[in-house]
């Protein structure tokens, strides 16, 4: 038996098949519009998030919640040839309250999502608009 993963990036739907692997999460259906609430686990250097609190005032734990926010948008940044690790950066809101942008590497397997946060700071004038330009359609 094979199970189906769906994931949301930034508007685009990534769909691959698993062997083995049942649906994770719940699925909800709503007119025209199918969401999997997805169970990822949050992987960070412990001295990098030490350090980046201290700089940027934002916890990696604070961080991971921006994945919960339906609105979030991701984009490729760049890849490194030396690690073979596509980087993203995600903009979206942290408990409802603050905007985050994130900097994340997809460290997923078959059987889990593992997101490994690298980064996160709060999001500038710039990020703000482009979070904010997908309500304006």
């Amino acid at each position: 038996m094979s199970g189906i993963r769906l994931s949301f990036y930034g508007g685009l739907l990534r769909e691959r098949m698993e062997q083995e692997t049942p649906i994770s999460g719940q699925l909800t259906k709503y007119p025209f519009v199918y969401t999997i609430q997805s169970y990822m686990r949050y992987a960070w250097n412990l001295e990098k998030a030490a350090r980046n609190y201290r700089v940027h005032g934002v916890s990696f734990e604070m961080a991971g919640e921006i994945f919960r926010d339906p609105n979030h948008v991701v984009t490729e940044i760049y890849f490194l040839e030396k690690q073979g690790e596509q980087r993203y950066q995600a903009i979206g809101t942290s408990g409802g309250l603050v905007l985050l942008l994130v900097v994340f590497v997809d460290r997923s397997r078959p059987d889990e999502e593992i997101i490994h946060i690298i980064s996160a700071r709060k999001a500038t004038a710039y990020e703000k608009s482009v979070y904010e330009d997908q309500f304006r359609r």
